[in-house]
């Protein structure tokens, strides 16, 4: 299994040779609480809703209690947890048509935690990375979690599928309900993916889908009090 790197800058850095792409690279969904987009030719962040586009070099932020997911073009949802931020650095994905279709991706955390579900069929050439300020975690096809709330180490959890983790020129390859720890000067430290870490990312699940629920709610509470009030455009 051939694990493509991507050279980019590193999170928080200025990714001097990435070219954006002004086409939409993606589409929020699932937008509950605050959560901001800083688009690249923009001088502040707005917020992020259901069905806006998301563009290369966009910076995406939620917020306490807030959560988002990202639909990418090549069909990756990156699910944001709350208190997360994000960058957009690169998604390039070939026709469908292709004989090996090929993507090149790649993400920034620069805090907080991600759940991805990355599909497989891509050509080896390709490349998914996400980046932490500590760790490079390289993609292929799966189902896998990346948290990054130390200064000097970050967590990846493989749920289905492979991924490649390095930190420091160490590189370990996980498996489903396997997870590694990569720490700043220490390497990566691999293991089996304790209940503990199961349990933190259903926990996730249930507050996207509660939020989710509270929001719809109280959108439909909202359209039928403009009902009741006469509002024509309700």
């Amino acid at each position: 299994l051939v694990f493509g790197f991507l050279v980019l800058s590193p999170a928080g850095a200025p990714a001097d040779e990435i070219l954006v792409d002004a086409e939409p690279k993606g589409y929020a969904s699932g937008v509950s609480g605050q959560v901001l987009v800083l688009e690249p030719d923009a001088s502040d962040p707005k917020p992020l809703a259901d069905s806006d586009p998301v563009f290369e070099g966009s910076r995406i932020t939620a917020a306490e209690n807030s959560f988002a997911e990202i639909d990418l073009l090549d069909g990756s949802e990156i699910k944001i947890d709350e208190m997360t931020q994000m960058d957009v650095d690169q998604v390039q994905v070939s026709s469908e048509d292709a004989a090996e279709p090929e993507r090149r991706i790649g993400l920034a955390m620069l805090y907080g935690a991600l759940r991805i579900s990355a599909p497989a069929g891509f050509s080896k050439t390709s490349a998914f990375k996400i980046t932490t300020p500590v760790s490079v975690t390289g993609v292929r096809g799966t189902d896998f979690a990346v948290e990054y709330e130390s200064e000097n180490a970050s967590t990846v959890d493989v749920f289905d599928g492979e991924v490649a983790v390095a930190q420091d020129g160490a590189v370990e390859t996980l498996g489903a309900e396997e997870s590694a720890t990569a720490e700043r000067g220490r390497g990566v430290t691999k293991s089996a993916l304790r209940e503990q870490r199961k349990e933190r990312w259903e926990s996730f699940k249930e507050a996207m889908a509660l939020h989710a629920t509270g929001a719809a709610e109280a959108g439909l509470k909202e359209k039928i009090e403009r009902i009741l009030a006469g509002d024509p455009n309700a």
